[in-house]
């Protein structure tokens, strides 16, 4: 005899095994259910920030192949991502200045990326530096960030 426990767990493999092989009405199905039901919504937005707290290199390396994907294959993507970035560069070209300057002074090996994260200690590759500021006395004045604390620093999230 199953426990509880087991029943459930059988319910939702039959339920992921139906979906895998019912995706287009899985998928009509589930966007009827978040467009018409608000607390069905929230559950969802929730249930996919906390996802999103708890996975964040995961979700990052995801969200940059599935951009690298459209871009590639959307023209009108490619065109919008360009103009952001021309914009960007516009609007703020001391930061452009700056980081131009740094990944110079890392590239030619003057600078060298640290093996831990100077905030959390974690190991690993060192995704991210952070600028204490943008005038040219502070060019060089980063401090080297993993991806997570990184967010942090840019959101204010703790």
């Amino acid at each position: 005899m199953l426990t509880e426990e087991e029943r459930r767990e059988n319910k939702r493999v039959a339920q992921r095994k139906w979906k895998a092989r019912n995706r287009e009405k899985a998928s009509a199905y589930d966007r009827e259910r978040y467009r018409m039901h608000a607390s069905i919504r929230e559950r969802m937005k929730a249930r996919s920030s906390r996802w999103v707290q708890n996975n964040l290199e995961r979700h990052a390396e995801t969200s940059r192949v599935n951009r690298k994907r459209r871009y590639d294959s959307d023209p009108r993507y490619r065109e919008a991502i360009c103009k952001a970035a021309r914009d960007f560069r516009k609007a703020n070209p001391e930061k452009v200045k700056a980081q131009a300057a740094f990944n110079y002074q890392v590239r030619i090996g003057k600078i060298v990326r640290p093996i831990k994260c100077s905030i959390c200690g974690d190991g690993g590759r060192i995704e991210s530096y952070h600028h204490k500021g943008y005038a040219r006395e502070h060019w060089f004045d980063v401090q080297w960030v993993c991806t997570r604390c990184h967010k942090r620093i840019r959101g204010g999230v703790n």
